[in-house]
């Protein structure tokens, strides 16, 4: 049993998908949970939805992960009301559906500013406080794509995604002083709205190329997270952790 009671996680991109499911599982687990997104009226849902069921406070907050002043407010909010920040899950990202020859440098921009300067920028915001407590969880998304060169993915999203894997390398070496682990993972083909459109006989034909036989679920990635997010994971840096049901082997 994995207890993180009485710790404070922001999860981006939470009011949704991916971010959603990582924000009920941290809170599951015992966590206070920062529901941060873009879009505040589905922040506010995900953080009612945890209170109601888990009875964990929460932080519903705007942010917008492109924009340093947006997540240095988002921080001492947190702050004001919930005290230190433990642990932070970089998931806000988008995806593209551009092709190369068909993407425009302006397209290329958004999505490498959104997953992977606005990772940066998270992390960036965090770090005075972790340092200073000299603790701290840092989880960043990255994708399986990063490892396969995006079989189903343009190459913006994936040249974002290795950059991601980059980035926490790099991280987790300058912050290990300060006792702040950093950490990624490389989710697989997860069953969320983001492949809403796949056809029943694309799903087949993915879900048969999996070892385990089936498309991951929100929640596979949420229990990752909160292993990262433990004390089981405390000698763990730097590492990159696929969540794939073995389709890729690393």
């Amino acid at each position: 049993m994995i207890d993180l009671t009485g710790k404070v996680a922001i999860v981006t991109g939470s009011g949704r998908g991916i971010g959603k499911a990582i924000a009920e599982v941290l809170a599951e687990a015992g966590a206070n949970v920062v529901v941060a997104d873009i879009d505040l009226s589905s922040a506010r849902g995900t953080a009612a939805e945890i209170e109601a069921r888990y009875r964990r406070r929460t932080l519903p907050l705007a942010l917008d992960v492109t924009d340093l002043r947006s997540a240095e407010q988002m921080v001492a909010e947190i702050g004001d009301h919930l005290g230190a920040v433990d642990i932070l899950v970089n998931n806000a990202g988008v995806q593209s559906y551009v092709s190369f020859d068909d993407m425009s440098v302006e397209e290329w921009a958004r999505v490498l500013q959104i997953n992977l300067t606005g990772t940066f920028i998270c992390c960036k915001a965090v770090r005075p406080v972790m340092c200073q407590q000299r603790s701290g969880r840092i989880i960043n998304l990255s994708s399986m794509s990063a490892r396969t060169g995006g079989q189903a993915s343009p190459p913006n999203y994936t040249a974002s995604k290795a950059g991601v894997m980059g980035l926490t390398k790099a991280l987790a070496r300058s912050l290990a002083q300060y006792n702040v682990t950093v950490n990624a993972l490389a989710p697989g083909i997860i069953d969320t709205a983001m492949i809403g459109h796949w056809t029943s006989e694309q799903r087949m034909s993915w879900q048969n190329q999996i070892p385990l036989q089936r498309l991951g679920t929100a929640r596979d990635v949420g229990n990752a997270v909160v292993f990262l997010a433990s004390d089981l994971a405390s000698y763990i840096t730097g590492v990159v952790l696929d969540v794939n049901g073995g389709y890729v082997m690393s």
